[in-house]
């Protein structure tokens, strides 16, 4: 889909509900539009904002480390690309958060934890290491 749809979507939303704040898409959601509509970040994010969206969310701030980003979600912006999209944000008046899943990286930590406790035991867990623990043990020991 490109920026029209996204404009369409918007502008309805706006024209319905009037009384609401439009806080929509991602950093990694506005990427997308301007790569698939062949524009400028800058661009998407001024169509949008004419048409009624006041303000971007931050998801993805969990992977502004790109060591973790590496581990979790390799296909995702990098940390420059997510800021630099924040920052035009910024410039043009819009507003935006940073939201993070500091459970999930909680939870890679115990899941390597019981890993580590298992290894020591000499409770192998075939199916376990190969769909799990072989893909992350590397990757979670360097981090």
């Amino acid at each position: 889909m490109e920026i029209e749809w996204y404009e369409d979507l918007v502008s309805h939303i706006h024209q319905k509900y009037p009384q609401i704040t439009i806080h929509g898409f991602s950093a990694i959601e506005i990427d997308y539009i301007a790569k698939r509509s062949r524009i400028s970040v800058d661009e998407v994010l001024k169509r949008l904002q004419k048409k009624g969206l006041s303000s971007i969310p931050g998801a993805g701030a969990e992977i502004l480390s790109d060591r973790v980003r590496d581990i979790i979600a390799p296909k995702k912006i990098d940390t420059e690309r997510w800021l630099e999209i924040h920052r035009e944000a910024h410039k043009i008046g819009m507003k935006s958060t940073a939201t993070m899943m500091l459970e999930l990286l909680k939870l890679m930590k115990i899941l390597w934890n019981i890993l580590t406790i298992l290894e020591n035991f000499k409770m192998r867990l075939e199916d376990l290491e190969r769909s799990f623990y072989g893909h992350f043990r590397a990757k979670i020991q360097n981090y």
